[in-house]
């Protein structure tokens, strides 16, 4: 779950979030991923609010499939395509 977008999130929302070594502010920031910052409030990363909205915009990705058709891909020397049955 992502840190909230607002001003009154705490330290542990982030903790939860990162998963540090230790509980700290400092050790947030080491272990953070910079790609999960949003750009509006990633700043100088020396504050707390640097953290707002901290990984919300990660996408998950699921790979899905239906008893009714395959989708495939180049696999080396193989062409596979859509081959419905």
């Amino acid at each position: 779950m992502a840190v909230p977008n607002t001003t009154t999130f705490d330290l542990q929302d982030v903790v939860d979030e990162v998963n540090p070594t230790t509980d700290d502010l400092v050790a947030c920031f080491a272990a953070a991923n910079p790609d999960y910052f949003n750009p509006t409030y990633e700043g100088s990363k020396n504050s707390l609010l640097n953290f707002r909205d901290y990984g919300s915009h990660n996408v998950d990705y699921s790979i899905s499939a239906s008893p009714n058709s395959f989708s495939g891909t180049d696999i080396g020397n193989y062409v596979m395509g859509a081959i419905a049955v």
